[in-house]
């Protein structure tokens, strides 16, 4: 088994994650992953209008949902860069979230009554 990465001239590398027999520099599988974040939070944006709560709540499955389909190393890198925007891929963070969406959305529909 060989490794999954590598340090040469001083950048580390990483096994490709779609083609491993090829290795990619850490910091560009990082802007990778930083386009896929920024993806899904203008996909997230869609039909949520100003409602940031729910926002949130949709963003974090998303992020989730797309880190479980990862494999290690990968699914950390992943969520090392989700959490340098302060999003926190875990339990505590998603069902903080959606507690926060439930308990805002009675004073949403009283407020437009």
């Amino acid at each position: 088994m060989q490794a999954t990465t590598q340090v040469f001239a001083g950048h580390v590398f990483v096994r490709h994650p779609k083609t491993p027999a090829a290795y990619i520099r850490l910091d560009a599988l990082e802007r990778i992953y930083n386009q896929q974040i920024s993806t899904f939070c203008s996909e997230a944006q869609i039909g949520c209008g100003p409602r940031i709560k729910r926002y949130r709540v949709k963003l974090l499955r998303s992020l989730r949902l797309h880190a479980l389909s990862l494999q290690f190393p990968y699914a950390e890198i992943f969520k090392r860069c989700a959490a340098r925007r302060s999003l926190l891929l875990d339990d505590l963070t998603l069902a903080r979230a959606q507690r926060a969406c439930v308990t805002a959305e009675p004073a949403n529909r009283k407020a437009t009554a």
